[in-house]
């Protein structure tokens, strides 16, 4: 069976929970050693949702096993700006999944209205970072000892992407 790419339902946010809780437990990639409480991801889901910020999730024969989202920075002056978050549990990696849910998730971001999306990515994950590059993220800085691991730190490298247009209009604003 092929995997589905949809965009998330308040259906989803329970099996969202569980895989973000499972991703944040590695100790890896996310920034957090758990998920969130269940509630929250609730409401998390909830409020996505209703202010339409693309967040698309990847089922295998009905399990939810990835996602990629584009969350807004609700500043006013950075309202044009989002925030792409992404997770794939351990057996769904390496295989082009990410590089599907980043492009629908970004189209959708463009489509909304997003004119840049940043991210940050721990320096030690190379396969995310060439990932990122490989859709036309640059890297804009990092942050040293920016997260902890264990008894260490590893530095953390901070990515953004420019809607497509959006340079040709920066230079000329």
């Amino acid at each position: 069976m092929a995997i589905s790419l949809a965009p998330i339902t308040q259906e989803d946010a329970a099996d969202f929970w569980a895989a973000v809780d499972a991703v944040s437990r590695e100790g890896l990639y996310l920034a957090r050693l758990r998920a969130p409480p269940l509630e929250a991801s609730l409401a998390f889901v909830a409020n996505n949702i209703a202010r339409g910020y693309p967040q698309f999730v990847a089922r295998d024969a009905g399990q939810l096993v990835g996602w990629c989202d584009a969350i807004g920075n609700e500043r006013d002056l950075q309202d044009h700006c989002a925030t792409l978050g992404m997770g794939l549990l351990p057996a769904w990696r390496g295989q082009g999944l990410g590089r599907r849910l980043i492009e629908r998730t970004l189209a959708a971001a463009w489509a909304r209205g997003f004119r840049r999306v940043e991210l940050t990515v721990n320096a030690d994950n190379l396969r995310a970072q060439a990932l990122y590059r490989a859709v036309g993220f640059q890297v804009e800085g990092r942050f040293r000892a920016g997260a902890r691991r264990g008894q260490g730190y590893v530095d953390v490298i901070a990515m953004a992407l420019l809607a497509p247009g959006m340079l040709s209009d920066w230079q000329q604003g």
